[in-house]
């Protein structure tokens, strides 16, 4: 419900956000990078945040910096675990485009699936 601060990673962490206050979270959750997304982009990032009508949260992650490009629509059930991750449509015709341009790049698939639930991670506090 109340959203501030951010988590506290070891001194000179690259991922640590700098300038914000320490974070009172419960739980953090980590959302795996998509192939491309390492290929292009330093860091994915989720955008959105919203409640599902069966109490599920519902969770943007951006691919890309350039957010016309698609973004990964993930389930999660309340006590935060995965409940499904699907590609928006956008996600999809970028890894085609990717595709027709470089053979040896995959369109997004199953497979892709399976690597980001597994590196789905939820960090209790």
């Amino acid at each position: 419900r109340h959203v501030a601060g951010a988590e506290v990673l070891p001194d000179g962490h690259p991922m640590q956000l700098l300038d914000f206050a320490p974070g009172a979270e419960r739980a953090v959750v980590l959302f795996g990078r998509s192939r491309l997304n390492r290929r292009a982009d330093q860091f994915n990032f989720a955008e959105y945040l919203g409640h599902g009508p069966d109490g599920t949260v519902q969770v943007h992650v951006n691919e890309f910096l350039d957010r016309s490009l698609g973004y990964l629509i993930y389930t999660l059930e309340p006590d935060l675990r995965l409940a499904s991750i699907a590609p928006s449509v956008a996600l999809q015709k970028t890894y085609k485009i990717e595709s027709l341009k470089d053979p040896r790049i995959l369109a997004f698939g199953d497979a892709d699936l399976q690597d980001l639930r597994k590196s789905y991670e939820v960090r209790r506090r």
